[in-house]
């Protein structure tokens, strides 16, 4: 599989994700920088991270997302997700949420928002084709344009 095509399906996911639970992307790329290989870029109403538990929950699902859906890309469906398919700043940002959501119990609260967003991809995986395709031919969607792919 090509580095655009498991590019483009990363961010993808996070944007069709992050559409579906209310917290649509400003925009998407695949175009690289040092570091990453893509990017979502959020609204401002996603920069404020004192959200509801529910919320964070949302936000920690976007950040498992791309794993997930790149996992899909790669050997399909059925199988489970490892952790090492998680960048570490996508990993770094679900824990961070998952902390914030449930103080309490931040292993509960992760692993809930990896069934949430594993489910989110697997339901909406047409749509993150779509995306990804749309990214492979223009490198930077824009909210707008996600939403007509979506």
């Amino acid at each position: 599989m090509d580095v655009d095509r498991v590019a483009a399906t990363h961010e993808a996911a996070h944007a069709v994700v992050a559409l579906r639970l209310a917290f649509p992307p400003a925009a998407v790329s695949i175009r690289p920088k040092p570091g990453e290989s893509g990017r979502m870029y959020h609204g401002p109403a996603t920069l404020d991270i004192e959200g509801t538990p529910g919320e964070l929950m949302g936000l920690a699902a976007v950040a498992l997302a791309g794993g997930i859906g790149e996992t899909f890309a790669r050997v399909g469906r059925t199988r489970l997700v490892p952790l090492s398919a998680y960048g570490p700043t996508d990993y770094a940002n679900a824990w961070t949420f998952a902390e914030l959501a449930s103080p309490d119990n931040p292993d509960r609260a992760f692993r809930l928002a990896l069934l949430r967003a594993r489910s989110a991809v697997g339901t909406a995986w047409g749509a993150v084709e779509r995306v990804a395709s749309g990214l492979r031919d223009k490198t930077v969607l824009t909210a707008d344009e996600v939403r007509h792919l979506v």
